[in-house]
């Protein structure tokens, strides 16, 4: 074949339910891709053939798709980077006389050429200076022993590479006469800054200026600008300012930030009572708490909170004496809480092992003791002949239950009804899934079939019962 396509790698970003994922260029083996994973952080992780995924199309022009083996579907937020990395070999071997194989000598150009994509695509990510740069640049870095601990920079004449210290790794002052400016200098080879600082000037002989007449006066500067006493304030007032001039006074409300009055502040010696103005303390500037909490006082009649109950409790009072808490509601056997979700999305299978059909939900029971009934409607078709499937409830990662002879004459689409009542025994948030296998028969197994007449629908319901 010709080459014209100049695509080496392909990327996309996980769910954490789609395991194919298509590549659109050929290659000669399925060893002859390179499949990483980047974290939402950024981190990166080299997969292994067979290990975590497997290869088809090796040979096709149109290329082919990688699938993740079971428990290595890559995640929601990860980013999933499959490219070509052939090994730098030459492995076509002509003898004389022979035929000319047109063919092995085609696969041997377009090795080549790939090759030679795969090594231009990593020099378009390398540092490297403009064509329109002068021959003379040497991009070559400095030796090891000269960049360690250093930062990379450009020569300021010849714009070469060099190591500078770019920082400052130590400081040192001086003193400057009085009334001289301040200096600063930054020696970027040994990465010393040193600063000029002025002196304060020796006033004249005498006492010096004092404006303080009583115990408790401060000095300031006033509207004139002049040095002035500011008298002590009332009791239980605070030095305040209007961003100009300062002045006591008591406490008002923009004069407290948000957030700040938490709840062992309330009725606490931290803060005067008298000291606060009246109406100042806003639910603004309350501290944030725990979301739910509630304010009570405790036996000793100091602030205290309620914590948070679970979903679906009620507030429950201890009597006088204790605070009250959050308990479940008296009775049992009550639909405490209805979860649904539904899906569309087509997922095939030949396979005789287990996977997802996309169909799942998750519910967090209130209490420890609450049963889950699990309704599922499971749409399940058949295609390229028929096929005998078995469909499972799954929660988290372990088989509840499992209903088995489910059979599909070709093209036949049926919903199929699966009840189960479940003991989570957990005040977690708790997944439900349903996955299918193909157990008898060689058609496809298909869950959420969609076609030109319609897609169907599959629906699972979670119900928490109260004990």
């Amino acid at each position: 074949m010709s080459v014209s396509s100049t695509t080496t790698k392909v990327s996309y970003s996980g769910d954490g339910s789609t395991a194919a994922f298509s590549y659109t260029f050929k290659i000669f083996a399925d060893a002859d891709l390179q499949v990483i994973i980047q974290s939402s952080a950024g981190a990166e992780t080299i997969k292994t053939l067979t290990t975590h995924y497997t290869v088809s199309g090796a040979g096709e022009e149109a290329g082919g798709t990688v699938t993740f083996t079971s428990g290595n579907i890559p995640a929601s937020g990860e980013t999933v980077v499959i490219r070509r990395n052939l090994t730098l070999t030459q492995s076509t071997d002509y003898v004389e006389n022979d035929p000319f194989p047109a063919e092995s000598h085609e696969d041997a150009l377009d090795r080549l050429t790939f090759i030679s994509q795969g090594t231009n695509e990593e020099l378009d990510r390398a540092i490297k200076a403009p064509v329109t740069d002068p021959t003379s640049v040497n991009m070559t870095l400095p030796v090891k022993a000269d960049r360690l601990g250093k930062l990379l920079g450009f020569d300021a004449t010849t714009g070469d590479p060099e190591a500078t210290t770019g920082r400052v790794l130590s400081a040192t002052a001086t003193d400057v006469s009085p009334g001289g400016s301040a200096t600063a200098s930054f020696n970027d080879t040994t990465g010393v800054l040193t600063i000029g600082v002025p002196t304060g000037a020796t006033g004249a002989a005498g006492a010096g200026l004092d404006v303080l007449t009583t115990r408790g006066d401060i000095a300031y500067r006033n509207a004139s600008n002049e040095t002035a006493r500011l008298g002590a304030g009332s009791a239980n007032t605070v030095l305040k300012s209007d961003g100009t001039d300062i002045a006591y006074g008591q406490v008002a409300t923009a004069m407290i930030a948000d957030d700040a009055v938490s709840s062992a502040k309330i009725a606490d010696s931290a803060v005067v009572t008298a000291a606060i103005a009246d109406d100042a303390v806003t639910l603004a500037k309350m501290a944030s708490g725990t979301d739910g909490n509630l304010i009570t006082y405790d036996a000793s009649g100091n602030p205290a909170h309620v914590a948070t109950g679970s979903s679906g409790q009620v507030l429950t009072s201890n009597g006088a004496g204790a605070a009250p808490t959050f308990q479940a509601a008296a009775g049992g056997g009550k639909v405490l809480q209805i979860v649904q979700a539904s899906t569309q999305t087509q997922v095939n299978s030949t396979s005789s092992s287990y996977a997802d059909t996309n169909v799942t939900a998750t519910i967090t029971p209130s209490a420890t003791s609450s049963k889950v009934l699990v309704l599922v409607s499971q749409a399940l078709a058949s295609a390229a002949g028929a096929a005998g499937g078995e469909v499972a409830i799954v929660r988290g990662s372990t088989t509840i239950e499992e209903f088995s002879q489910l059979s599909n004459v070709e093209n036949q689409m049926t919903n199929h009804y699966l009840p189960y009542l479940d003991s989570p025994s957990t005040t977690a948030a708790t997944t439900y899934k349903t996955q299918f296998k193909r157990i008898d028969q060689s058609g496809t197994l298909q869950a959420q079939r969609n076609d030109a007449s319609g897609n169907a629908t599959s629906i699972i319901t979670l119900i928490e019962i109260g004990a």
